[in-house]
């Protein structure tokens, strides 16, 4: 069940009085602004993907490429080593 402003401040005004509700839902609002505004902070950007996936391809790129020249350099050694 989702409550709007307008409905808590129905629910409320007849019990703490309509000055008391109406701050109460000011600073449920604020309060729910303010985490909003603190998690859409912490959310990568479209750009900032890009940018992390880009630098992920790069550096896989040089970990296969580092890791032939490490496999062929072991052969070549056994091959030498097998054929004298």
């Amino acid at each position: 069940m989702q409550i709007t402003s307008i409905d808590l401040y129905n629910m409320l005004k007849g019990k703490p009085g309509d000055k008391e509700a109406g701050s109460l839902v000011q600073f449920v609002e604020t309060k729910c602004e303010d985490v909003f505004f603190n998690k859409m902070n912490q959310l990568a950007t479209k750009v900032e993907l890009a940018d992390t996936k880009s630098e992920l391809i790069k550096w896989m790129f040089i970990f296969w490429a580092g890791q032939v020249v490490v496999i062929s350099g072991i052969l070549i050694g056994v091959l030498n080593a097998y054929l004298k």
